[in-house]
């Protein structure tokens, strides 16, 4: 990227949230969609349509949630996978263009089966969290980005075990459902391995 400025934004505009606490990340997400004030619903009214109050509207709490988590994750994965590019070779490039292959052709044949070990530990990193609370949507990001009024759609396993748990003094009850969900974390694991085994002839582990 020759523009060096546009590249520095962009690396901080992606990179940043990652190591910024839900707590921040959950203020400015309130910040941006605040029915009066906020910048998303100034750009509404002034393309002339109405203001929408998106973190009172149970129906679009996932979708601000999943928005807001891609978000603030995508730069961690993108300093991975750039890591993974930088170690392909460039030589193979080099030869491909030689051989007139264009550039969707390298992609197939260099780029993703240079990637493709990569992709299959991210896989089962992603599958191991997907339910836990290490995942993009975490106990965290639930716990500031929810509110009484979207509660009905707001709650998940980590959710629930905190405010049977910690909430409701119910501890045998909510020792059980932790072990459930690691239980879960542990099969989506084991799964996702014998997959990429499968699949690439190797895994994790």
């Amino acid at each position: 990227m020759r523009d060096t400025l546009f590249k520095k934004v962009t690396q901080t505009i992606s990179y940043l949230p990652h190591f910024v606490s839900w707590v921040v990340i959950a203020g400015v997400v309130y910040k941006l969609l605040d029915i009066d004030g906020g910048i998303v619903n100034i750009l509404i009214k002034n393309w002339g349509g109405t203001p929408v109050a998106f973190m009172r509207e149970p129906d679009l709490f996932w979708w601000i949630m999943t928005i807001t988590s891609i978000w603030k994750e995508m730069g961690w994965n993108t300093i991975i996978y750039l890591a993974a590019l930088a170690a392909i070779d460039a030589a193979q490039y080099e030869a491909a263009m030689v051989d007139g292959a264009s550039g969707f052709q390298q992609l197939v044949h260099i780029t993703l089966p240079g990637l493709a070990p990569i992709i299959g530990l991210m896989l089962i990193f992603t599958m191991g969290s997907l339910v836990s609370s290490n995942s993009a949507i975490s106990f965290d990001a639930i716990y500031n980005l929810r509110n009484a009024l979207v509660a009905s759609r707001a709650d998940t396993l980590d959710y629930y075990i905190y405010s049977k748990g910690i909430q409701g003094v119910k501890y045998g009850l909510s020792t059980a459902a932790g072990l459930l969900l690691s239980l879960i974390s542990l099969f989506m694991v084991l799964g996702s391995n014998a997959l990429s085994r499968r699949i690439r002839g190797y895994g994790a582990f």
